[in-house]
């Protein structure tokens, strides 16, 4: 992924440090799809919305991917303003 930077007309492009990346293969859909993560610690069969099927809906893990990803940087941007209130304080 990189970050564009625009000044005085020209653009410069610079790399960003990538924090984590994942693999998972996924075959068939969510209609009798399934999925396994390179690690090998979560194998799931899918299911689609509406049905009796035991895994859950593709919406389901997307749900909960993006919730945790959300937490996380709320988690990270209350850390910093408790840190800048702090040393804010302490003067």
């Amino acid at each position: 992924m990189n970050r564009t930077n625009k000044s005085e007309g020209t653009t410069a492009t610079h790399p960003v440090k990538s924090l984590c990346s994942s693999r998972t293969r996924t075959t068939a859909g969510r209609e009798g799809g399934a999925l396994r993560t390179s690690t090998g610690r979560r194998h799931t069969t899918l299911s689609v919305p509406g049905s009796p099927g035991i895994g859950p809906k593709a919406e389901q893990l997307f749900v909960v991917g993006w919730a945790g990803c959300f937490l996380s940087a709320l988690n990270h941007v209350t850390s910093r303003i408790r840190d800048y209130n702090y040393r804010s304080y302490r003067g």
